[in-house]
């Protein structure tokens, strides 16, 4: 299972990257598997690091 979230507004305020991955685990730091996860892209701080996007042909 995965989950990609392409936000418009900064989730974490103390990041700089805008990449993030997290991986789906119980209380006791078990993972479901190891397969999947959540990966959030912060579009304001892609555009402030520089970065441009895919589709981006300039």
């Amino acid at each position: 299972m995965y989950s990609i979230w392409l936000l418009a507004e900064n989730l974490l305020p103390d990041e700089t990257d805008y990449a993030h991955e997290y991986k789906l685990q119980n209380r006791i730091g078990r993972s479901l598997t190891d397969l999947g996860g959540i990966h959030l892209m912060e579009l304001k701080l892609s555009r402030r690091n520089g970065s441009k996007p895919r589709n981006n042909a300039g």
